[in-house]
């Protein structure tokens, strides 16, 4: 490999893109480059050819490796398609540990994605303190891995194409996560040791569910990484596989990959922790506000240093200085603290990054896409267009709990998926891409007001609930939030009026009520305290005579299925909290081929309500556009309930379950 990469101009230094899906070869080919100390770039197989141009322009690419598939997205760059001979073994240049060796893109802790640089030496401390750590604690000759996570990202890349290859370990690559070839190919192969992110579990555990009780019994370890697991989560995970290891770990791509890890042992089991720190790495949790240290127990800002942490960002010396102080301390953006045995807990987000089935996307390339893609015309840019995917193709079967529709060759796998397709007469096509949107703004001048007013009630209702203040730090944290809103929302009437850090402080707060709501699950608990609230609110409430709140009693009868509890949310308007029984209106239109149809797959409801008001607003006849919005089914009643108080003007909505979609 190395040999005919030599022959064909390939050296130390030159830069090499690996636009390749999950493959035996990825490996071969990553280490035949950095054997003549040349330098690797990964990239989604399925990125646009704007996230292909960026990627190739900064980091200078001269070779790149790719399948027949995706070749033509190379075609406008003029980069040479390699085919790999046999290795060479007395070609051995002078490379060194500082050398680098990766280049992978991530938004850091703020702004737009940048190209991490990872030195050799990164890549061996990652062997060595995650992988070869990680498989020490189940060293066995018959450990059986299972490679679906996506080999482009840290966490594949790290565990996959280096860390368990080195131990000599046997790996089972697939192509893509699919749960069907999955749940065949643990059972064929004896797979022990699956590594995942969130989303795959939630859809391995309702999978395994409904199959044969005699398929998955060689798992024994399951890795969750990229985004921490839910109590709820967890539990119905152990109630399908009472006899497989979880563990969940801590890593970012700034580091490798390395920074915590949970293991378990026969008498001690910590499964809500993302784990104990990795040998060889330092860590300290600081206040956010003045830098102080604080002890086990108090939540602050995680720093880490060790061998595996980047040297820095490609041609970024501000956001270097920024992320890496001059000791070598890595600031990762996340909200963390340590208990007394030395457990890390991850409790919230200080990043900008949006955050989506383990991956993430940053805010600023997501807005210069929706902005660059409408004209004069409305129409959109094919090559920035955010198109239709889903996450069968990728890292997530469709067939549970995630994304169901067809894919297109050129979708992006972003963590963030706003799929906005337009259609005539075929439902939510594969091939479909945005088209003919005509902006205006003309949204609603309180939208977050009323964001934060509600936040604020339900941050209230969890102080009040004995569940929450049994848990000291997240009651500490709760009353934070509401002082901080309370202070951001001061005497505004409109957004206008609020100040500049009203978006962080409703990303915070938002991020606590998560965790509130994982530890107190009784809903019919949650609406008592909120009816008490709304009496002892009477006369407040009589002065603004158009604005009327309704409470209905939510009971177990009237959750979706599998809900455990469904988030209150209280707006200004009249809406039911039992919307189920509720119907959109202009449901007539949702078939209709003479309008625009949009599909917008998301869980999170406040970037689905700004997408589509915005869109809405900015039609030039919003009653001939119509939103379907699919979601997973914890957050299927809250979105439904959303749209149904907020509905986008004129515009037809059809709010759908994912697993609605089946058959």
């Amino acid at each position: 490999m190395a040999y005919g990469l030599h022959k064909m101009g390939v050296s130390q230094g030159n830069v090499v893109l690996l636009l390749l899906p999950n493959s035996i070869y990825y490996p071969i080919i990553q280490l035949g480059v950095m054997y003549l100390g040349a330098v690797v770039t990964p990239l989604n197989p399925v990125s646009s050819v704007a996230e292909i141009r960026k990627q190739v322009n900064e980091c200078g690419v001269s070779f790149a490796f790719t399948i027949p598939e995706y070749f033509k997205k190379l075609e406008p760059f003029n980069i040479p398609n390699i085919i790999v001979p046999e290795n060479e073994k007395d070609l051995k240049p002078v490379i060194k540990q500082e050398d680098t060796a990766d280049i992978l893109y991530s938004s850091g802790t703020t702004g737009v994605s940048k190209g991490v640089v990872l030195t050799r030496r990164n890549l061996i401390a990652m062997v060595e303190l995650f992988a070869r750590f990680q498989a020490s604690s189940s060293s066995s000759s018959k450990n059986v891995f299972l490679a679906g996570l996506p080999m482009f990202h840290i966490f594949g890349l790290s565990l996959t194409t280096t860390g368990l290859l080195s131990l000599g370990s046997t790996i089972v690559v697939m192509k893509k996560f699919q749960i069907d070839e999955a749940i065949r190919v643990i059972d064929e192969y004896n797979v022990t040791h699956f590594d995942v992110v969130p989303p795959m579990l939630v859809t391995l555990t309702e999978k395994a569910k409904r199959v044969n009780g005699s398929k998955l019994l060689s798992l024994r370890r399951v890795l969750c990484g990229a985004a921490p697991l839910t109590t709820t989560i967890i539990n119905e995970f152990f109630q399908v596989f009472p006899n497989v290891d979880l563990i969940q770990a801590y890593g970012m791509t700034e580091s490798a990959a390395v920074g915590s890890c949970c293991f378990d042992s026969d008498k001690f089991h910590n499964y809500s922790s993302v784990g104990l720190l990795a040998p060889n790495m330092e860590a300290k949790v600081v206040d956010v506000n003045n830098g102080a240290l604080l002890p086990p127990g108090r939540s602050g800002g995680l720093w880490l240093r060790g061998p595996s942490i980047t040297k820095g960002y490609l041609n970024n010396e501000e956001a270097t200085m920024t992320s890496i102080d001059k000791d070598g301390w890595l600031n990762t953006g996340d909200i963390v603290y340590f208990d007394e045995n030395g457990y890390l807990y991850l409790c919230d987000r200080l990043k900008d990054m949006i955050k989506y089935k383990g991956f993430q996307i940053a805010p600023a390339d997501l807005e210069a896409v929706v902005l660059s893609a409408t004209n004069e015309e409305g129409r959109v840019k094919g090559e920035n267009s955010i198109e239709h995917v889903t996450y069968e193709e990728d890292a997530i079967d469709a067939d549970d709990n995630d994304e169901r529709l067809t894919k297109s060759s050129n979708a992006s796998d972003k963590a963030f998926e706003v799929l906005l397709t337009m259609q005539g007469k075929q439902h939510i096509e594969s091939s479909s891409k945005v088209n003919n949107i005509k902006h205006r703004d003309e949204t609603p001048p309180d939208v977050r007001v009323r964001k934060l007013k509600d936040q604020l009630i339900q941050a209230k209702v969890y102080l009040s609930l004995q569940a929450v203040r049994n848990i000291p730090h997240l009651t500490w944290e709760l009353r934070l939030r509401v002082k901080e809103v309370s202070r951001t929302i001061g005497e505004a009437s409109k957004d206008s009026d609020l100040p500049r850090n009203a978006n962080e402080r409703m990303k915070a707060i938002e991020q606590s009520l998560m965790k509130a709501r994982q530890i107190q699950d009784d809903c019919a608990t949650s609406v008592k305290k909120l009816r008490a609230m709304l009496h002892s609110s009477e006369d407040q409430l009589r002065v603004h005579k158009k604005q009327t709140l309704f409470l209905t009693q939510l009971t177990a009868k009237t959750l979706p299925k599998g809900l455990h509890c469904l988030p209150l949310r209280l707006t200004t308007e009249y809406y039911n909290l039992n919307s189920s029984q509720q119907q959109f209106p202009n449901q007539e239109k949702l078939e209709d081929p003479g309008l625009y149809h949009y599909a917008i797959f998301s869980d999170n409801i406040l970037a689905t309500a700004v997408v589509v008001n915005s869109t809405a607003a900015r039609a030039k006849d919003s009653s001939k556009h119509v939103f379907h919005i699919v979601t997973d089914r914890l957050n299927y009643a809250e979105m439904r309930m959303w749209f149904l108080a907020n509905p986008p003007g004129k515009a037809a909505v059809q709010v759908q379950n994912i697993e609605d979609l089946h058959g």
